[in-house]
């Protein structure tokens, strides 16, 4: 009981000592109505005869215009003695109001963005929404929820949130709790829009990795969708462990929301437990379910905030791993390596840096490294695989619009087209920077060990300059290392596969011509029909002829990189026409070694990669250095 009537006291305190000084924000979760929430505004002292109150444009970690503007409605202001005062409305996002000076109060709802319908085509991308849920869940990316007065964006913000005894909350922000009523201060806006808020009705989860708390907190159709993350995520944070030696903060929170498709599903009378075996009607309609739903997640610097599906029988950790490593790596970019445009970011006018390679291009890279030197995945799989692919993905994009010029220009056409580039080509782009500053310093420096001591010199809260960075960079390596920059960077040459793979002794052809595999999941050269669904990279199929060539049964589940690898020998090889080679199939939830003779075709084989067998003495220790 005392420690009740204590605690109640802090709160008190904590929301009512300042008044007037700083932002007093207060809201009911337990008073929502058609999905949207009243809140209310206590302002701190004004001293213009007007002032322009805001929502953000876009927020730092999205790169698109996200408008918030469109979500808050019937908003008005008031004198202390609750006399409407005068509003105009600027744009959107921005509200001018008159007798600021006379200014005590704001009140105004906030609509969902998860369900509001919109006439834009900027919907905005889920992990930067909101969503509220009655006793359920509850999604606040705090910018599309708490507006800003402009050049006020250093003053202190406390949010008094009223709430169902059912709900914790999670969040980064300083906090003080008890069964019905949370409070969250943030010293200011930006570390307010950098901790989003997540309200749950369901079990959390804690683990402790290198001296680091996780917090897990997921809303799902289940109690234990916290228990299976926690389950998972251990592996994967000891490599993140191993790669930075030690993870670089105290505490992180891990925010997951499962969307829950299944009664879409069941109007398709789909089977998720077989998600193969359907038509290609029914496939179709399964694709539009996704359809305007942007799954996926956004970094902050202490947290995460996923949107994500849910199957009926699917795993919740399924394809977790690259993401939640992609996200917790954005820790060192741009969280604590980033220009003055984002250290002193313009929520109004956002003006866009030009370094989206090192923002994202680096932070997918290392995801990936991350993977394979903590033994997450086997070297060649990722190498034929993802690597592979981002590849072949990174090649589709112009080389006429320069990496830097596409950055600043994103929020544009045609640039934002060309956005998703960034996991792609960037990571490739990375990749290769790698490599160039493994060759230029013997593999006496890595990116790796540049980017943790640029990290190591800013943090969080300094920024560098945003025009002289890449030659600050270039400095702490080799002066030769400024033609990559100017050549693939900011210029328009195509990028050097070839060449940087040489360097850690890979071999790269773009084009290889001659006798090329026999495609065994193909309908025209076997005698097969498949599912028009890929589950997992795996082919089903669903009719064998009787020329098939392999061994297939209908029902049988097939890699499809493992059928192309699987003619290869130990050195990456073909095998000479008519070896009896392997493949492994799945039949009937068992795995079944199939054996048929390789078969070839005149044809052209793309982006072939094949690790050299007879690495000089400097490649195998590039190589080593690479992959360990």
């Amino acid at each position: 009981m005392n420690k009740i009537i204590i605690s109640t006291v802090l709160i008190y305190l904590f929301f009512h000592s300042s008044y007037g000084q700083g932002y007093h924000y207060s809201l009911n979760l337990t008073e929502i109505e058609s999905d949207e929430l009243e809140i209310t505004l206590d302002c701190p002292i004004i001293t213009s005869d007007a002032i322009i109150y805001y929502f953000p444009k876009t927020i730092p970690g999205t790169y698109s215009e996200l408008d918030y503007g469109r979500y808050i409605k019937k908003l008005s202001a008031y004198d202390e003695f609750g006399n409407k005062l005068k509003i105009k409305k600027i744009d959107i996002n921005t509200f001018e109001i008159s007798n600021a000076k006379t200014l005590r109060k704001i009140k105004y709802k906030v609509v969902d963005t998860f369900d509001e319908k919109v006439k834009k085509k900027n919907k905005i991308f889920e992990p930067a929404g909101t969503n509220f849920e009655k006793d359920k869940v509850f999604i606040f990316n705090n910018g599309g929820m708490f507006g800003c007065f402009e050049n006020m964006e250093d003053q202190t913000f406390y949010l008094e949130i009223k709430k169902d005894e059912t709900l914790n909350g999670f969040s980064s922000l300083e906090s003080n709790t008890n069964s019905n009523e949370i409070l969250f201060s943030a010293i200011d806006y930006h570390q307010l829009i950098d901790c989003p808020i997540f309200f749950t009705s369901k079990k959390s989860e804690q683990i402790n990795i290198g001296g680091c708390n996780i917090n897990i907190a997921t809303y799902a159709n289940s109690d234990s969708s916290s228990y299976y993350v926690k389950k998972e995520i251990l592996d994967l944070f000891n490599a993140i462990e191993l790669f930075t030696g030690r993870l670089p903060v105290l505490n992180y929170n891990l925010l997951i929301y499962y969307e829950d498709m299944i009664k879409d599903i069941e109007k398709l009378n789909l089977d998720t437990t077989n998600l193969s075996n359907i038509s290609l009607v029914k496939a179709l309609k399964f694709q539009r379910l996704f359809k305007g739903k942007a799954f996926g997640a956004l970094e902050h610097g202490t947290s995460s905030l996923y949107f994500l599906p849910y199957l009926e029988n699917m795993d919740y950790t399924s394809n977790l791993t690259d993401v939640i490593i992609h996200e917790f790596m954005h820790i060192y970019t741009p969280l604590s390596l980033h220009s003055n445009l984002i250290g002193d970011f313009n929520y109004l006018k956002p003006q866009m840096s030009q370094h989206l390679w090192l923002y994202e291009g680096i932070t997918e890279y290392f995801s990936l490294q991350i993977q394979m030197q903590g033994k997450l995945i086997d070297f060649e799989d990722l190498l034929y695989g993802e690597i592979k692919q981002k590849i072949e993905s990174s090649l589709t994009y112009p080389d006429s619009i320069p990496f830097t010029e596409m950055s600043m220009n994103v929020l544009e056409d045609p640039y934002k087209e060309l956005y998703m580039q960034v996991y792609d080509r960037g990571a490739i782009m990375a990749m290769l920077l790698d490599f160039e500053i493994m060759r230029l310093t013997s593999g006496n420096q890595t990116l790796k060990s540049v980017i943790f001591e640029l990290a190591e010199k800013y943090g969080p809260n300094k920024s560098f300059n945003e025009d002289t960075f890449i030659s600050e960079f270039v400095s702490l390596i080799n002066p030769d290392l400024q033609k990559f920059f100017d050549d693939y960077v900011s210029g328009k040459k195509p990028l050097d596969i070839k060449g940087g793979f040489e360097v850690v002794g890979i071999k790269f052809d773009r084009e290889q011509k001659g006798k090329i595999p026999v495609n065994i999941l193909s309908k025209k050269e076997n005698d097969i029909k498949y599912s028009p669904v890929i589950v997992n990279g795996k082919k089903k199929i669903t009719k064998v002829g009787p020329n098939e060539l392999v061994g297939f049964k209908k029902g049988d589940l097939v890699d499809i990189q493992e059928s192309i690898d699987c003619y290869r020998d130990q050195n990456g090889d073909f095998v000479p026409a008519g070896t009896i080679i392997f493949l492994n199939v799945l039949r009937d939830n068992r795995e079944v070694k199939l054996s048929f003779a390789a078969k070839y075709k005149e044809g052209s084989l793309f982006n072939v990669l094949k690790i050299d067998g007879d690495k000089t003495i400097m490649q195998q220790k590039l190589f080593d250095i690479w992959t360990n």
